[in-house]
């Protein structure tokens, strides 16, 4: 329901905008397809999900939900405050922690790996002006 309660609110607010025509798409021709089909999405999945029988929800495992929710929130506390580059090595660790079989090699590798590939391509490739690091 929220795919569709987002696809009619997409919807609505393109209605603003000049739709145009296939030939000369308008501002306003994307958003209102995209939330034409992520409200028909919505209802198709609402509706299997009426049609399957149910099964309970069991949460079988806390530590990989806690921890990557915990990445979203460090990554989004820290990159206001120190830049980009420890939001991303912090993101990227606290992750990790989701996964019981990380060695250490891992733990030190991927986080500047990912760091280096995020800074290139969003920083210095598309420019977002976003500082690399505050110190």
């Amino acid at each position: 329901m929220i795919f569709t309660g987002l696809g009619v609110g997409v919807l609505y607010m393109s209605t603003s905008y000049d739709f145009g025509n296939i030939a000369r798409m308008g501002p306003g021709f994307f958003p209102c397809i995209l939330g034409a089909l992520l409200a028909v999405l919505g209802l198709a999945i609402a509706a299997r999900g009426f049609i399957a029988p149910r099964a309970k929800l069991q949460i079988e495992r806390l530590r990989p939900i806690v921890a990557i929710g915990g990445s979203l929130v460090a990554f989004g506390w820290i990159i206001p405050r120190f830049g980009f580059a420890p939001a991303v090595i912090a993101s990227c660790l606290l992750g990790m922690a989701a996964i019981q079989r990380s060695s250490f090699r891992e733990m030190i590798l991927l986080p500047i790996l990912l760091c280096a590939f995020c800074s290139i391509v969003f920083i210095y490739g598309i420019g977002l002006a976003i500082p690399l690091a505050k110190w």
